[in-house]
């Protein structure tokens, strides 16, 4: 069989085809995704206006001319589901309009000047300028997590954006104009090629965000939507190395919801899983923003927050003490009020790594939940010889025991 035009576009459209079966299958795992959908329909667009390049009757001005918009709509289908999935809906909003008047612009100029090689260098440039404007969108992405797959892809718009004005550019410098069939011919090899490329970046793209998602979920509490133990150990590590690096003073401020099984008893579990998500929502708008707070298990949290000084720790344990108090959880109809009882370890002055900063804390809210539950406790050596003597902690004489009524 000889690889003339019709043979090759036949290919290309059975190859956009095959790549739209990989597309689908990303769709049928991954369905909350924006864009996947618009950028399966337009590999399959694309491919059934080649498809109709290879089997309708060239002869036809009103073939080329179908087959061609249905070319540029692929290329509009596939652009559009990356800005979609890249986030830039707005700008496929635009897009869309703008591609409307260019398939109607087509199609006026096909019919006006009866000329198949003008179909198919207006469709070269046009196609050209929306994949332009779609790799410049995302070059300049620079919030999307999966940077890598988003240059590929870009690479391979902007490849064929260059490949087609060197052309063009190389046929107006030499005057030599090349054939129809050879146009046609040059365009669906091209198409083939680069394809390969963006549907690969794309499909890349997806598997890239589907991991940065996975990573994310495995980093947060499903139940309060705030960092899980994994996350908290993670940071906390990182804020030690950083003090060693340059003193920079945090505190692990360790909380515990008072009577918490009473409520669990009174009002049932979904209640008191009412009660973890607002505590986490209250949490949440008490801290800064280079603090972190995660549930550390059960009913307790944990914060990691700045603070070069006891005095900075504790004035944030009592922000967070009130805050609580004085903002019950409202469910099914019922008030219920808590508190929490709060212990406090300072990076430093009452340990320098992650056991001892946890050991204090854990023993320093123990000691409040003991003393009367609703207040704060900074941490002091007389509770570690409780429980490990052996544990080497600096600054051994600073004792601090402050009852948080004195702030009453």
């Amino acid at each position: 069989m000889a690889l003339d035009q019709p043979t090759v576009a036949l290919i290309v459209g059975i190859g956009l085809l095959l790549q739209a079966l990989v597309i689908g299958a990303f769709l049928v795992f991954v369905r909350r995704y924006q864009g996947i959908r618009c950028f399966l329909i337009g590999t399959i667009g694309l491919g059934l206006g080649f498809l109709a390049l290879a089997l309708l009757p060239q002869t036809s001005l009103a073939a080329i001319t179908s087959s061609y918009i249905l070319i540029l709509s692929g290329l509009f289908g596939l652009s559009s589901g990356i800005l979609r999935f890249i986030g830039a809906t707005s700008s496929a909003k635009i897009y869309a309009i703008c591609w409307l008047i260019v398939a109607g612009m087509l199609s006026l100029c096909a019919w006006w000047f009866a000329d198949p090689g003008l179909i198919i260098n207006l469709a070269m440039l046009l196609g050209s300028a929306g994949m332009a404007y779609t790799a410049l969108q995302v070059f300049f992405q620079r919030t999307i997590p999966y940077q890598s797959a988003s240059r590929l892809l870009a690479l391979a718009l902007t490849l064929k954006i260059a490949i087609i004005f060197l052309g063009l550019a190389y046929f107006w410098y030499s005057q030599r104009w090349p054939s129809l069939t050879t146009l046609k011919l040059g365009y669906s090899v091209l198409i083939l090629l680069l394809s390969l490329l963006w549907t690969g970046g794309f499909a890349v793209m997806i598997t890239q965000r589907m991991q940065c998602d996975l990573s994310a979920l495995a980093s947060i509490d499903v139940l309060t939507g705030i960092a899980n133990r994994r996350a908290i150990n993670e940071y906390l590590e990182q804020a030690i190395a950083k003090w060693r690096r340059n003193q920079q003073g945090f505190a692990v401020i360790m909380l515990d919801i008072d009577c918490f099984k009473q409520i669990n008893d009174r009002y049932g579990h979904h209640a008191g899983d009412s009660v973890l998500r607002h505590i986490a929502l209250v949490l949440s708008e008490q801290v800064r923003i280079n603090d972190l707070i995660g549930r550390w298990g059960g009913e307790e949290f944990l914060l990691i927050v700045d603070a070069d000084t006891i005095q900075q720790a504790t004035l944030m344990a009592e922000r967070l003490r009130q805050a609580i108090q004085q903002q019950p959880t409202v469910w099914d109809d019922h008030v219920i009020q808590h508190t929490v009882s709060i212990g406090i370890a300072l990076c430093g002055t009452h340990g320098f790594n992650e056991a001892q900063l946890l050991t204090a804390a854990d023993l320093a809210l123990y000691e409040a939940k003991e003393t009367g539950k609703n207040r704060w406790i900074v941490y002091e050596r007389r509770l570690l010889n409780q429980l490990d003597p052996a544990l080497e902690l600096a600054n051994e004489g600073l004792i601090f025991d402050v009852d948080s009524s004195i702030y009453a």
